[in-house]
């Protein structure tokens, strides 16, 4: 079964005519002047494990000490850290030790070594100041109205970038809901940015089910929200999943079920999905009856598996049941910049309506 979302319409031509632009431009870092600088102190950074390249670690430096005492202004513009070679090292001042640290960036560190950087302060210029999210990124919470975007806009973060695939939701920048920006998990060098659209423009039926003890799978896809697959599942525990399935992938957003009246209970609804050679869950939370319910993935995929489970919190058997299920392709739009290598690098996201 496939159905269109009329309501949406207006907003995904909008979409459609928009232009969105990924740029990863390699750049050097503009050299530091200490010429003038009054006051430095060595920073030792000390590895007693194997070796390490690019990596941060973290000073405990209090910022307090250095403005109050007029070693360092109070935007950190006319401080510097070098290696001891004279080389500059990025770094971010903290304001808070233990808490929120300063770090510094070590491109290589041999194993059970000793560096040396030496921080320069007062009347020094050009010092690199970066900023280090973590994996998180920079990450506000769903539709933050202080942090709102127009239809036209750029957005550009330029700093060392380790563009290495390996670990999940490596954010740059996440606005939840509204726009990302991340490295993938599964191929190095690719950086994405997304815009999720709003709503659903086309859904799509599973073609066949892999039942594992649910009774009337082929109910839970029939377009029919008053028939049912059903499971009766023991006290305090999992129904088995349920898995539905299509005949060939689809670019997919979304996950939608509809959830009719299966008693307070069934407590706990989750939902996965296939793709990069794995189960992905994409939804875990409270059962909400009698509507239907959206499972949204973080990105576009290629997705032709889903699989749905429930939680029986009671002391007796219940019954769960899936009453609909479909595959939702929504008016996301986003675009990668492949082979970007790990480094220096300017990564430039823009927009434009037509």
């Amino acid at each position: 079964m496939v159905r269109d979302d009329k309501i949406m319409k207006k907003y995904l031509l909008t979409l459609a005519f928009s232009a969105l632009l990924l740029l990863a431009i390699p750049f050097s870092a503009l050299a530091s002047n200490i010429s003038n600088a009054l006051y430095w102190a060595n920073i030792a950074i000390v590895n007693s494990g194997a070796v390490a390249t690019n990596v941060v670690t973290t000073a405990n430096i209090s910022t307090t000490n250095l403005i109050n005492g007029n070693y360092m202004n109070a935007t950190a513009t006319n401080i510097v850290v070098r290696t001891s070679s004279g080389a500059d090292v990025a770094f971010m001042p903290g304001y808070t030790p233990g808490g929120y640290p300063w770090c510094l960036f070590v491109p290589n560190i041999g194993a059970n070594t000793i560096l040396t950087d030496i921080l320069y302060t007062a009347n020094s210029t050009g010092g690199y100041i970066v900023y280090c999210p973590g994996n998180a990124g920079m990450t506000t919470p769903s539709d933050n109205v202080t942090l709102p975007v127009t239809d036209n806009f750029t957005i550009s973060q330029t700093g060392w970038i380790d563009t290495d695939n390996g670990t999940a939701d490596k954010n740059l920048v996440y606005k939840k809901n509204a726009f990302r920006t991340f490295i993938s998990d599964t191929v190095s060098g690719n950086i994405t940015s997304t815009i999720p659209g709003t709503a659903t423009t086309t859904n799509t039926s599973p073609t066949s089910a892999t039942a594992n003890g649910w009774a009337d799978p082929e109910n839970a896809y029939d377009d029919n929200t008053g028939t049912w697959s059903s499971y009766t599942v023991a006290t305090v525990t999992w129904t088995p999943y349920l898995e539905l399935h299509l005949a060939d992938n689809i670019t997919c957003t979304n996950i939608y079920y509809y959830n009719g009246d299966q008693g307070v209970d069934i407590t706990t609804v989750e939902i996965d999905v296939y793709y990069g050679g794995g189960w992905v869950n994409i939804y875990s939370d409270t059962q909400i009856f009698d509507t239907f319910v959206t499972a949204t993935l973080t990105s576009l995929q290629a997705i032709e598996d889903l699989r749905i489970r429930f939680y029986n919190a009671a002391l007796v058997n219940r019954e769960a049941r899936v009453y609909e299920a479909w595959f939702g392709a929504s008016d996301w739009i986003q675009v990668t910049a492949l082979n970007v290598s790990s480094g220096n690098h300017t990564i430039t996201t823009g927009i434009e309506v037509r």
